[in-house]
């Protein structure tokens, strides 16, 4: 799953990140980035190529789908309807 690929290796890895563990490098850290905002920028640019777009759909699709297994039945997909009454589908 892809929430298993954010780590902070990860993003380390990536050049989308930088580690810090108190205080004094949270600020050494922002004060380097006010001096150089390139550098900013190019971690920023780093971390924003990570993104991925995801349809939320999808899982609930893979989730519906392990049922048959489950328990022997066979689902069909209805439109979602929401609670106003409203049908997005038409």
């Amino acid at each position: 799953m892809p929430q298993e690929r954010l780590t902070v290796k990860y993003f380390q890895r990536a050049g989308a990140a930088e580690m810090v563990q108190n205080a004094a490098q949270f600020r050494a850290l922002v004060d380097r980035w006010v001096a150089d905002l390139d550098a900013y920028e190019q971690l920023r640019r780093q971390f924003l190529q990570l993104r991925y777009e995801e349809d939320p759909t999808l899982l609930i699709e893979e989730l519906v789908g392990l049922a048959p297994g489950c328990g022997g039945v066979k689902l069909a997909r209805l439109p979602f309807v929401v609670p106003n009454g409203y049908n997005q589908a038409g």
